[in-house]
């Protein structure tokens, strides 16, 4: 994928790789459990070479396949997808409203769905204006961050960023604020310490600046300046809690916008 050989890595993603699932569930005692995890491996790759190339229709297909098994696309793949759908002038794709057990609040998130078309056999929304664009665009990315919580799959600093970028354009400032300062801290608490050393999955200053950014593109300065300042706490050795960029004043003196 990374050399750019188009017919290579298509064949392999739309021939081999539904061949192969096939063998493994004729073949194989746990197939369901390696079915979704294989596929889950090979489409996340090519969802993410599909959304870096403009080929929104052929990136949602394989999102859409990856959760009919019960998977969920991992790695760059839902934050190259957010960032296609922001680029593209086409209607914008319904995903499937699949979850796995009943709605339940995960990680200080209540549940969130991806919106829906007007009709269930809708596969396309269009939206009327550039505003509603980007409050839908908004919408899918909130149930991709919501949905991978319920899975315990950890969304990276990158996913992060670009999901604030996206709440900043659509003027979501009460999201933004909810997840920046409760929903992610709680998740970083949560995750098993083997996922700590891994620095994409922790904060960065990249992450303070999309935040911080956003909230200005929501017209909240008082809260971007503030989290400007909460930063520069943060930054400081002396206020570091457990190598996280959240100080322990992150949860206190927030202003109101």
């Amino acid at each position: 994928m990374s050399k750019g050989l188009g017919s290579y890595w298509k064949t392999i993603v739309h021939d081999h790789t539904p061949r192969y699932l096939k063998l493994l569930e004729a073949h194989s005692k746990g197939a369901h459990s390696l079915r979704r995890k294989f596929a889950t491996s090979v489409w996340s790759q090519a969802i993410h070479r599909y959304a870096t190339q403009g080929e929104v229709e052929e990136a949602v297909d394989l999102f859409r396949r990856i959760i009919k098994l019960g998977g969920y696309p991992v790695s760059q793949a839902p934050a190259s997808l957010l960032i296609s759908l922001t680029k593209t002038s086409l209607p914008l794709p319904v995903l499937p409203k699949d979850w796995q057990g009943a709605p339940r609040k995960v990680f200080n998130m209540e549940p969130a769905y991806p919106p829906q078309g007007t009709s269930s056999a809708d596969l396309f929304i269009v939206p009327a204006n550039v505003d509603e664009r980007a409050r839908i665009v908004a919408e899918i990315g909130l149930a991709m961050l919501y949905s991978m919580l319920r899975r315990e799959l950890w969304p990276t600093t990158y996913f992060y960023c670009v999901l604030f970028s996206v709440l900043g354009n659509a003027c979501m400032a009460s999201e933004l604020k909810h997840i920046f300062s409760r929903v992610m801290p709680f998740t970083m608490r949560a995750m098993p310490a083997k996922f700590r050393i891994r620095p994409e999955l922790m904060s960065s200053p990249t992450v303070w600046t999309m935040a911080i950014k956003a909230a200005v593109n929501c017209g909240c300065r008082p809260l971007a300046e503030h989290w400007f300042r909460e930063y520069r706490m943060s930054a400081m050795s002396i206020f570091r809690d457990d190598a996280s960029a959240y100080s322990r004043f992150a949860f206190h003196g927030q202003p109101q916008y």
